[in-house]
């Protein structure tokens, strides 16, 4: 709190600390790995407990923004913004240096992003891709507002990032980021109900990744499973999302539960009840929020259904219904409506 400090303090709000400038380069450096922070926070944390220059100060709490986003404590990320970024007027950024406007774009970008405000996420992340002169984050702004497109279901338009993405990824042999490019154009492809295209882009995206086993293959392996699934080719694809799940189970994947939920999928079209009810009352040990429970809901409702259970597949149902509209779900909403 400023105003719990001694009055020199006010006198240096527009002076910069050489010091402290060192310090942040340091911390936003940590960022792109994140393996050193706690150590350089154990180290260097007194320093950020009062910082008295307000540049210093905002840049400091854009960069504990990113921190928390990349490691997953999104709410709190978000109310972080809210409190200590939020009610400084656009103004103030336009007339500071610019790689503070760039680290509030980019920043402000995430943060409507994750507020489902996805045309204002696209905006500030158009702004921070005109401001950008880092080859690397340049990549990676177009390929998140090829991820805002497809939330926007401008998929077109979503396609063309995500090209240039990949394009620049493999220009900086950054063969794992290229390959998650190949994911997302695959996925594009996919929605639009392209799957030669879609299977050639997987393919591709194999191929950069090399043998080392990483989460883009999980992702890849699942689009493929997916796209095998969506030609009928059932047999196939039960085959490859069973090789997507181990590699995730390897992997401790936090998004396991995508690719049991296309388990499910691909059981119900081969008519293999036995191993449905068997996935199913093994996934109720695995359950982590009331959206996987909506999806796993959902399908036990499907098959309460064949077996002719009607009392028990109008609950389940309901139960499915109501989570993914207080979710916000609408995508499988309306699958289930």
């Amino acid at each position: 709190n400023r105003l719990e400090v001694p009055i020199a303090y006010f006198q240096k709000i527009h002076e910069d600390d050489a010091s402290l400038q060192k310090r942040l380069l340091e911390y936003e450096e940590l960022l792109s790995d994140m393996n050193g922070i706690p150590e350089f926070f154990n180290k260097h944390g007194s320093q950020f407990a009062y910082i008295s220059s307000i540049n210093q100060e905002i840049m400091f709490n854009l960069l504990k923004y990113i921190e928390l986003v990349k490691v997953g404590r999104i709410p709190e990320a978000q109310v972080h913004y809210s409190v200590e970024i939020a009610y400084i007027p656009q103004k103030f950024f336009e007339n500071a240096s610019r790689s503070l406007f760039e680290k509030y774009t980019y920043t402000s970008a995430l943060f409507y992003y994750f507020k489902k405000d996805y045309e204002a996420s696209i905006s500030h992340f158009e702004d921070a891709l005109y401001l950008t002169r880092e080859k690397s984050l340049s990549a990676k702004i177009n390929y998140n507002i090829s991820l805002a497109l497809f939330q926007l279901y401008d998929y077109g338009t979503a396609l063309i990032y995500a090209k240039r993405a990949k394009r620049q990824y493999m220009h900086l042999h950054n063969w794992a980021k290229s390959g998650d490019c190949y994911n997302l154009i695959a996925s594009l492809y996919l929605e639009q109900h392209k799957t030669k295209e879609a299977k050639r882009y997987i393919d591709k995206g194999l191929s950069v990744l090399g043998n080392s086993v990483m989460e883009t293959h999980g992702r890849l392996y699942h689009n493929l499973a997916f796209t095998l699934m969506e030609e009928k080719e059932f047999t196939d694809a039960l085959k490859m999302i069973n090789t997507c799940i181990e590699v995730k189970k390897q992997l401790k994947s936090k998004n396991l539960f995508d690719s049991e939920q296309l388990r499910l999928r691909i059981l119900f079209h081969l008519g293999d009840l036995l191993a449905l009810r068997e996935s199913m009352n093994r996934l109720h040990g695995s359950i982590q929020n009331e959206l996987e429970q909506a999806r796993l809901d959902y399908f036990e409702a499907k098959l309460y259904h064949i077996l002719h259970e009607y009392d028990l597949y109008e609950q389940k149902m309901k139960n499915s219904i109501r989570h993914l509209h207080a979710n916000e779900d609408w995508k499988a909403l309306k699958d289930a409506v």
